[in-house]
């Protein structure tokens, strides 16, 4: 799997969220997101450890899910890929794309914990969500 440069969190996907919702809902939602993300790499590991394909199915379906409603664009595309390996029949090289799967996970959890406070369930800025100087060097938005 060639992962591209693709783009950790998607900012302006996330301002949209924010505007039809609220800042602190966003924040809720996040840390749930997150929280899950860890819950489902973990039996994603477990599944390709057991050569399970309908388990590994589930769990990049989740994962690939979570990450397309909260604007997770590279975790989004390997997992898209991911999949698109298992449905191609190559169990295998789904395996092993498992542990690709599981890093992008991490630098995720990475990247929107340190934007959000996930054990408070607010914005980490305590503001509404707008890209910050941090956000600048380290994320970029993506038209949908």
């Amino acid at each position: 799997m060639t992962i591209r440069n693709e783009t950790i969190m998607d900012v302006q996907w996330l301002a949209i969220l924010e505007q039809e919702t609220s800042s602190e809902l966003l924040a809720k939602m996040i840390g749930m997101f997150v929280n899950e993300i860890g819950e489902h790499v973990a039996a994603l590991r477990e599944a390709g450890r057991q050569a399970n394909p309908p388990a590994i199915a589930a769990e990049l379906h989740a994962l690939k899910s979570g990450a397309g409603n909260f604007g997770a664009l590279k975790l989004q595309y390997v997992t898209r890929c991911a999949e698109s390996m298992r449905r191609d029949g190559s169990l295998e090289n789904t395996i092993a794309a498992i542990s690709i799967v599981a890093d992008v996970c991490e630098e995720t959890i990475a990247k929107y914990a340190r934007r959000f406070d996930v054990s408070t369930g607010e914005c980490g800025t305590g503001e509404a969500f707008s890209p910050t100087p941090q956000d600048a060097s380290d994320f970029q938005g993506s038209a949908r």
